[in-house]
């Protein structure tokens, strides 16, 4: 049993390289707690097994937490007038969308084994071990608030510049010298409709993302 849990192994120096790395280090912590619950109920019983999962799930985030919020900027600046590259929001969501993931199967990995003292005995009571793993989550997923609480101002700066490339080819294609003449509707309406392929995904991609951070 590894108390300190998988090392973070110089997780950023660089936005892109920490986008990679931390699906990989949840992998990596993920395997850690399966490993940590066969041992634990080898060692110390079904009894214990939980709060010792729960204590390496806080302590695998110990050596990283301090830095995760400037880790995350490094990424987006959350209120900043300028984004790091139109890509920016995006990894940002896929940290989440991965963080989500991985707290979802931690907590059921820790709830399995509160399960399995569960079986055992009908005087076990999990309130202790949900607080405590809800204290991991909150503090897990807390770094991600500033981007939830700044989504509108966010996704405003990331469809800038598709919107405004959307926008010339709009007036252009609807920019005729003679509007009367029925051609010239018909080739303006037919510009239109090819550029619909181009604005509905650019609605689509902001409510998947706003459905993500907000739901």
């Amino acid at each position: 049993m590894d108390p300190e849990g998988p090392a973070p192994a110089a997780p950023a120096t660089t936005p892109e390289s920490f986008v990679s790395w931390l699906p990989t280090w949840y992998d990596a912590v993920l395997s850690l707690l399966t490993e940590e619950r066969r041992q634990s109920l080898a060692v110390f019983g079904p009894e214990l097994a939980p709060e010792m999962m729960s204590k390496v799930l806080s302590e695998c985030f110990r050596p990283i937490l301090g830095s995760f919020q400037t880790r995350l900027e490094s990424v987006l600046r959350p209120s900043a007038s300028k984004t790091t590259g139109a890509g920016s929001l995006e990894n940002i969501c896929a940290l989440y969308e991965a963080t989500l993931q991985f707290l979802t199967l931690a907590y059921e990995a820790v709830a399995g084994s509160w399960h399995d003292v569960a079986d055992a005995t009908t005087s076990a009571s999990g309130v202790k071990l949900y607080q405590s793993i809800t204290g991991v989550i909150l503090q897990v997923a807390s770094p991600f608030l500033v981007y939830q609480q700044h989504l509108g101002e966010l996704e405003g700066q990331h469809s800038t510049v598709a919107q405004q490339l959307i926008a010339k080819d709009i007036r252009q294609a609807v920019s005729i010298s003679n509007p009367n003449t029925v051609s010239m509707l018909q080739d303006a309406t037919e510009r239109l409709k090819g550029l619909a392929p181009f604005i509905f995904p650019l609605t689509e991609a902001a409510v998947v993302r706003l459905e993500l951070l907000t739901g």
